[in-house]
């Protein structure tokens, strides 16, 4: 599971919505999530703001986005 998503979970937002704040398409955060594309710059600064998540939080210094083990994920409801 990415940082990126628990984020987005947590402040409630579908990746419609996310894809609407962020100015970009649903298809590409859904990509970037699961870890099948490598965000770019402007896409990384976009999601970070609509989060109000530092970009660094989010994403390693390569771009990809951090990640964590589901068993260490505390504050997640509805965990699939």
């Amino acid at each position: 599971m990415t940082i990126l998503q628990i984020a987005r979970e947590e402040k409630r937002l579908s990746i419609a919505q996310l894809a609407r704040e962020a100015e970009c398409h649903q298809s590409l955060i859904s990509q970037v999530e699961r870890g099948f594309r490598k965000p770019y710059p402007k896409f990384r600064k976009a999601v970070s703001k609509a989060l109000d998540v530092g970009e660094d939080v989010l994403f390693m210094p390569s771009g990809h986005c951090r990640t964590v083990e589901l068993k260490d994920v505390v504050g997640v409801a509805n965990a699939n």
